[in-house]
């Protein structure tokens, strides 16, 4: 099990970060020539995370978020119950409500390991909320929550797929101590993200089309001009 610095990927997302055009035509595992060389390469195993006490993180009694991925949804196993991105638990965090935090990820499927199930949650360790959608191939995913209504909705390549709210949400105890982790869950989750970033507000609707229409028409996956980094920091870019 190797474990990918954070440190290190803060830096190479520096640079820019291509991808194809093409989201029918995805190339095969660990060759993305047309994506540049910036993206981390966990096909073949491996993570990253960064410790609770290395994280600045945000005010959840009153601050809304967003977690934005681009995530080759293929894997070479039936890794399954895995997180992109995520703050909390990692090897539980996905399906027990009895672990707080919130993620974006995968759950179990493995009857289709083709066509995996994207899975986002926010829980404070007594109620959770869950949203999932099927999807196949490269896709771009936004995880949103709104702490005022305490509403959760996950967006797949700009198309809302539902919400959901759970009034009895603790807003405080979504904190936790569990670690920020990319790329593990119940196991390693051996699939390829391209791109990560955790917002400190709710993207509108407005900004993830921005967002995703920026990298399926130009091949980027920069945050273009039209959507603002300052309303509400960018906690997280990779």
């Amino acid at each position: 099990m190797k474990r990918i610095s954070v440190l290190f990927m803060l830096l190479i997302s520096l640079l820019p970060i291509f991808v194809s055009a093409q989201i029918g035509k995805i190339p095969n595992f660990g060759s993305y020539p047309e994506y540049g060389d910036d993206f981390l390469y966990l096909a073949n195993g491996g993570y990253a995370e960064l410790a609770d006490t290395d994280v600045t993180d945000i005010d959840y009694t009153s601050t809304s978020f967003s977690a934005e991925v681009i995530v080759d949804t293929r894997s070479l196993t039936l890794a399954d119950w895995n997180v992109v991105l995520g703050k909390g638990k990692a090897f539980t965090l996905l399906y027990n409500g009895g672990n707080p935090g919130w993620a974006i990820g995968f759950s179990r499927n493995v009857h289709q390991p083709l066509n995996d199930g994207l899975q986002a949650k926010v829980g404070d360790g007594t109620q959770q909320v869950t949203l999932s959608k099927s999807v196949s191939g490269v896709v771009h995913a936004v995880m949103t929550w709104d702490a005022a209504s305490k509403t959760i909705e996950l967006f797949v390549n700009s198309e809302s797929v539902g919400t959901k709210l759970d009034g009895n949400i603790a807003l405080v105890s979504i904190d936790n101590t569990g670690e920020l982790v990319m790329g593990i869950g119940n196991s390693e989750t051996k699939r390829n993200v391209l791109m990560a970033r955790w917002w400190s507000r709710r993207l509108s609707n407005t900004d993830i089309s921005a967002l995703y229409n920026n990298w399926v028409n130009n091949g980027d996956d920069r945050v273009p001009s039209s959507v603002s980094r300052w309303m509400g920091r960018l906690v997280l870019a990779v």
